[in-house]
């Protein structure tokens, strides 16, 4: 696993989670499990709507949208501009403070993650996915600026 600054450490990027990868691609559920296994091996799924072409970077039952059950997974860009963003100054002690969050948009779709520690973004700046961070069991990506 990535740590939130960006550095590498066991990302589970091996062979076995390129090729499940693979295998998610196009087919109609996106486990929760599986899209954090192609996440630590640096990869963003997400899923589009066949009925009204709505694209999401997470998992869902069923569209955000039109609230079909048409749906297929994708795979979605690395890399993509901070839509907007905040700094926590208040949190828990595991977390450090003063590290930043954002909303990236991908272009069909908006991820929340977390800004690699010791960068700071802007609206607007290109960023890139370096890893994930992980805390209690939740996932979370990880960018820095491109």
């Amino acid at each position: 696993m990535s740590r939130p600054d960006g550095a590498e450490g066991d990302t589970g990027a091996d062979a076995e989670g390129e090729d499940a990868v693979e295998r998610l691609l196009g087919h109609d559920r996106l486990p929760h499990r599986e899209w954090e296994r192609a996440l630590r091996a640096d990869t963003v799924l997400g899923l589009e709507c066949e009925d009204c072409g709505y694209v999401t970077a997470t998992p869902k039952a069923a569209c955000p949208r039109c609230g079909s059950r048409s749906v297929s997974v994708i795979q979605l860009p690395q890399a993509g501009t901070i839509y907007t963003k905040t700094t926590v100054e208040v949190a828990p002690t595991a977390h450090g403070r003063g590290y930043q969050i954002a909303l990236v948009d991908l272009g069909d779709a908006k991820l929340l993650g977390r800004i690699a520690d010791g960068h700071r973004v802007e609206i607007d700046d290109e960023v890139e996915l370096t890893g994930t961070y992980e805390y209690n069991g939740d996932l979370a990506a990880v960018f820095a600026p491109a």
